[in-house]
């Protein structure tokens, strides 16, 4: 195989699966070296970057070829915030040494293949495509025609809005009229995607939804990517039950199941696979997906695959968030084509409750979204802000005394003695103060990554180094069914009965008790605790600070958001990570950056590439197109 495979490699710009993916298109096209290269990229493009193609034009000709690699090397504040190395100057002469860039397509059919809209019926799919200008790895294209096909095929059967609904007789709260004209859209609707930031009421009218509909408490299930984001939406529900007026129908929404999707389609370990697909369909009548824009795209289709075609789908999300770390970014796809094509499917809330228009928040978030930096920057900085705080980013040195100094008040009692959150009595009283305050950044590793940050806050809250005191917190980093706990969800430490439930630090003082679990909120148990050994956990961390992207889907009283140096194209820093992260504060929001990293943040817009626009816009004519069965392709490299 080509050194230059190894070389990237060895500089950082290509990972392991890339290389692996490019040997096999390498050694099935002869050693190829062009069509070898487009491989890693088009590769690299999904597993580092969440793109699910890559633009032509980046790539082009070997100059732009050459200037696309060079971006893809650590800056200098790259390798300050992400410890990354590179000190000699990177050899791209093999480039020039390409007999031939770009590759042409159907050279080799059986790899590589260029998509005509005219010519689809008679299209075969291959591990690499290129369609309107994009490069896709071959299972990417045939998820994108799929979600097309899925989107033309719901808009033309679009239902027009309930009328004269008597919401006084419903509900007990005063729904604003985006939140009523969402309501009458979704009460005859087989689908409708909602788009609203914290607080516009999206769960607020979902339970005014469900009890203007009539399906049975079994036939409805709701749903959400990870295990954290599918708990708090079931306890958001059930707060809202009481507003409802209907006695009887609030209590059959009570009912109502929730599940993560990973479980609802239920993984098959020996089959490698989902067991529920378009042969083996899901039984609900009406799904209720919450935080969408953090679902992937092969995720996304796997679970509309599985939907019955006569069933309900509502998708609830907010499109200025953070997009899935996987590649994808559906739910802003469809708020886009369905703005344009289908606004009866699309209901957008605007009014934020949580953030009252005026509030400083509320101004934060409006003029990051719009990408004023500068307005954003000056306003934060104003003296006699209280919701909204800035301050610079300490140095390396500084950074102990400076996260000393934030939680104070918090986590830290500012008493004398100082009265830590853990020494509460009970586990209620240890996770309430516990869960006022987070600290997000953008990064796992580096000084101001979650990592180090970690270890630092361990230190400050004196937890010794070789073990795990009661008290101690943990993020759960990745889904395990046999303990059903999944990536995203916190816990705590604490002192257990035997009957496995939580008791009082007094109690176990006075029992001489050493049992100690891992406790996670659950609404559904009695003590609104399950406990976990420790030793049975899955992989976890600390969840004193963590990524951004893992914020999403939680909100805490007090948010410390650091925003160390990073170049805005690498789509870490983001002007959509500090929206994430802004707005997961209810009350005070405090930024840590200096001004041209709060800039280069808030000036970068993260525009996912997508070609599902295209291809819609292809289509928009055909409404009523049938679904398109597309040759399934087999192996792990076509991926």
């Amino acid at each position: 195989m080509p050194d230059f495979l190894n070389v990237l490699r060895g500089r950082g710009l290509l990972s392991d699966i890339d290389v692996a993916f490019a040997r096999f298109i390498g050694r099935n096209a002869d050693g190829d070296p062009a069509l070898t290269l487009l491989a890693a990229l088009v590769s690299n493009a999904a597993s580092a970057h969440g793109e699910i193609a890559l633009p032509a034009e980046k790539i082009g000709t070997r100059e732009s070829l050459k200037r696309y690699l060079k971006n893809l090397l650590p800056s200098e504040d790259d390798k300050l915030s992400m410890a990354k190395e590179s000190d000699t100057p990177m050899d791209l002469n093999f480039i020039d040494r390409l007999e031939t860039w770009p590759p042409e397509p159907d050279a080799f059919p059986c790899l590589f293949r260029e998509y005509h809209p005219e010519m689809e019926e008679a299209f075969q799919p291959a591990p690499l495509i290129l369609a309107n200008g994009l490069y896709y790895l071959g299972r990417a294209f045939q998820n994108e025609l799929f979600l097309r096909d899925y989107l033309l095929s719901r808009a033309s059967d679009a239902a027009h809005p309930a009328e004269a609904i008597p919401f006084e007789t419903i509900t007990k709260l005063q729904l604003g009229d985006e939140q009523k004209a969402a309501v009458a859209v979704a009460v005859n609707s087989k689908f409708l995607v909602i788009s609203g930031g914290p607080g516009t009421g999206k769960t607020t009218i979902v339970s005014v939804i469900l009890a203007r509909r009539n399906e049975k408490p079994s036939d409805v299930i709701l749903c959400a990517p990870t295990g954290k984001a599918q708990m708090r939406m079931k306890q958001a529900l059930d707060q809202q039950l009481d507003n409802l007026c209907n006695e009887e129908r609030r209590e059959e929404i009570r009912q109502i199941q929730s599940s993560t999707i990973h479980r609802l389609l239920s993984w098959d370990q020996k089959a490698g696979t989902f067991r529920h697909d378009q042969k083996n369909p899901l039984r609900y009548k009406l799904f209720i997906v919450d935080e969408c824009s953090m679902i992937a795209q092969s995720l996304m289709v796997r679970f509309l695959k599985a939907v019955p075609d006569d069933a309900t789908v509502i998708l609830l999300g907010d499109r200025h968030q953070l997009s899935s770390v996987e590649p994808g970014s559906v739910f802003g796809d469809f708020c886009s084509i369905l703005r344009a094509m289908a606004p009866d499917c699309l209901a957008e809330l605007t009014v934020s409750r949580r953030f009252p228009q005026g509030g400083e928040i509320c101004t934060m978030k409006d003029a990051i979204n719009d990408g004023q930096a500068e307005t954003a920057w000056e306003y934060m900085n104003q003296p006699g802000r209280e919701s909204v705080v800035s301050c610079g980013l300490p140095a390396k040195n500084a950074l102990r005394q400076f996260l000393s100094a934030s939680v104070s008040g918090t986590w830290i009692s500012e008493q004398i003695p100082a009265r830590h959150y853990y020494d509460e009595d009970s586990i209620d009283g240890a996770w309430e103060r516990f869960e006022q305050f987070r600290i997000l950044t953008p990064f796992n590793v580096g000084p101001y990554g979650a990592t180090a940050l970690n270890k630092l806050l361990r230190s400050i809250l004196d937890f010794p180094d070789t073990d795990v005191p009661v008290g101690e917190t943990f993020l759960i980093l990745k889904n395990d069914y046999s303990t059903n706990v999944f990536n995203g969800d916190t816990g705590i430490l604490w002192f257990a009965g035997d009957d496995g439930r939580p008791i009082r630090r007094s109690e176990a003082d006075a029992s001489h008790t050493k049992r100690h679990l891992v406790f996670f909120p659950d609404p559904a148990s009695e003590s609104k605790w399950r406990g976990i050994p420790l030793e049975s956990l899955p992989q976890h961390a600390p969840a004193y600070a963590f990524t951004i992207h893992k914020s999403q889907g939680s909100d805490y009283d007090k948010v410390l958001m650091l925003l160390p140096p990073s170049r805005a194209d690498r789509g870490v820093l983001t002007r959509e990570s500090v929206y994430t992260g802004l707005t997961r504060a209810k009350t005070k929001a405090v930024i840590a950056a200096d001004r041209d990293s709060f800039y280069n943040a808030v000036n970068h817009h993260i525009d996912r590439i997508s070609g599902l626009p295209k291809l819609c816009g292809e289509s928009r004519m055909q409404l009523s197109c049938p679904r398109i069965n597309i040759p399934q392709m087999k192996g792990s490299a076509l991926t």
